[in-house]
């Protein structure tokens, strides 16, 4: 499906629910910009861009993460992309294989990087609010060869003009499948920037020091939505860290109070 951009919302919507529903009844609604089902019991034969399915199962149920923005949304398919948008607010949403070469997390990182930025830019919702990131063995690997490290150098590539206090929030998260490893980013764009926000207590990760690999990593520690909108403080997957250094190993409940 194609579609041509609906008008533009002076006030961004956005609520995330979790609900116990089936995915049909979920994406009835005029307003649903994105359904996200977790495990590998998600596929369910539904062709629908803004339906995703996460491979990484839950240690206990897994309602559906339902993402309402304001009606009416428009759907479709670019390519590799799969998107949806409601006049202000954009989700959109790529997976791709690693190509077999040594460096392959850092080669994919790049495209699905580049193909994401140009993405938003032609749509007209440039401003990235908040990226997710999924990808296989992420602490596979010793020093500089760790997949993570060469994910954000993949990353970095793609983003060479970017200013990095202007990144959005982001997580990386690990999961164990079968091959081919394959990464899947999907994202939430506006056409108005919010503000990134930092963390006193720490050290910005994008100037991590050195001994954190060859590229820090790209990622704010927060996005504040723009005024005026109705959407939830963004934050990002970040462990319990004060400065650079990770803190109370093996003390969970330490770790959250953190």
């Amino acid at each position: 499906m194609s579609a041509q951009p609906t008008p533009h919302h002076a006030a961004p919507r956005l609520l995330v629910s979790y609900q116990d529903t089936t995915p049909e009844a979920a994406l009835a609604r005029a307003d649903t910009l994105a359904v996200i089902a977790f495990g590998t019991q998600a596929d369910d034969g539904i062709d629908d861009p803004r339906l995703l399915r996460v491979r990484l199962d839950p240690l206990g149920p897994a309602p559906l993460e339902v993402w309402t923005g304001r009606a009416p949304v428009t759907h479709g398919r670019d390519g590799d992309i799969a998107w949806s948008q409601d006049g202000a607010l954009l989700f959109g949403a790529i997976e791709l294989d690693e190509p077999d070469a040594h460096d392959g997390i850092a080669s994919v990182a790049e495209t699905v990087y580049q193909r994401l930025t140009a993405f938003v830019v032609a749509r007209g919702y440039p401003h990235l609010l908040r990226v997710w990131n999924y990808f296989d063995d992420i602490t596979q690997g010793e020093g500089d060869d760790e997949r993570y490290r060469r994910f954000c150098v993949g990353r970095a590539r793609a983003l060479t003009d970017v200013d990095p206090t202007t990144l959005p929030a982001a997580t990386a998260i690990g999961r164990a499948t079968d091959a081919p490893h394959r990464l899947q980013v999907y994202w939430l764009a506006a056409r108005e920037p919010g503000t990134p926000l930092e963390n006193p207590r720490q050290v910005s990760a994008y100037r991590y020091p050195r001994r954190y690999g060859p590229q820090s990593p790209g990622f704010a520690r927060a996005m504040l939505p723009m005024k005026g909108a109705d959407m939830p403080l963004m934050l990002s997957g970040t462990a319990a860290i004060v400065g650079h250094e990770s803190q109370h190993h093996d003390d969970i409940e330490a770790q959250l109070d953190e």
